[in-house]
């Protein structure tokens, strides 16, 4: 129980920490082409947008264990340049990766994934960085299908939208307050002072 408990707070610290690293960054979009994000990249920015960019064609998705349906989708998104260069076997591995959540039912009972005839002119979200980014298993999955992720690649939470600033602090106070509460040293119960006599 403890180490659930544990786990929660430093959930709560680190979520709250990283929203008001957000909050910092800037709370307007921040616009970029794919060819700004493949070439200088984007600084410190966390709410973007980025346009111009294509698939490259290859996805992985992650399974919710309790349900069985499909939690969310993995996607690189290249330049158009680029894509025809990976084509050719000679291009840049991708910098830009977008996470989709919730993924319609129906896309995922088609097996398609509503990519095949994707259209989209620009790709907004939040960067997820530190315990947020693209996990090993999910960049051994693309190491599989050929892609080696780079560590500077940017992980975008598709439509993801900065917390009020009081949100992430809060969270992060509950988050500290658990963990004072926790290791607080408990006090014995006082013994009874002997009757004289």
């Amino acid at each position: 129980m403890k180490l659930i408990l544990l786990v929660v707070c430093g959930a709560l610290i680190w979520g709250g920490f990283d929203g008001l690293r957000v909050n910092m960054s800037g709370s307007e979009l921040a616009h970029f082409s794919i060819d700004d994000v493949e070439g200088d990249g984007i600084g410190d920015a966390r709410y973007i947008s980025v346009s111009g960019g294509v698939l490259e064609g290859t996805m992985v998705y992650e399974y919710d264990q309790k349900s069985g349906k499909v939690k969310s989708l993995i996607f690189p998104v290249v330049s158009r340049d680029n894509l025809f260069e990976l084509m050719l076997g000679k291009g840049s591995a991708p910098m830009l990766y977008i996470e989709r959540s919730p993924v319609p039912s129906g896309c995922v009972e088609e097996n398609t994934f509503c990519l095949e005839d994707e259209d989209v002119e620009a790709y907004n979200g939040i960067v997820r960085v530190g315990l947020d980014s693209l996990d090993s298993e999910s960049r051994e999955l693309f190491t599989g299908n050929g892609i080696e992720v780079p560590d500077n690649a940017i992980f975008l939470d598709e439509n993801a939208k900065p917390r009020e600033a009081w949100s992430n602090a809060l969270m992060m106070l509950l988050g500290i307050v658990g963990l004072v509460l926790m290791f607080r040293p408990k006090r014995g119960k006082e013994e009874p002072e002997p009757e004289a006599g």
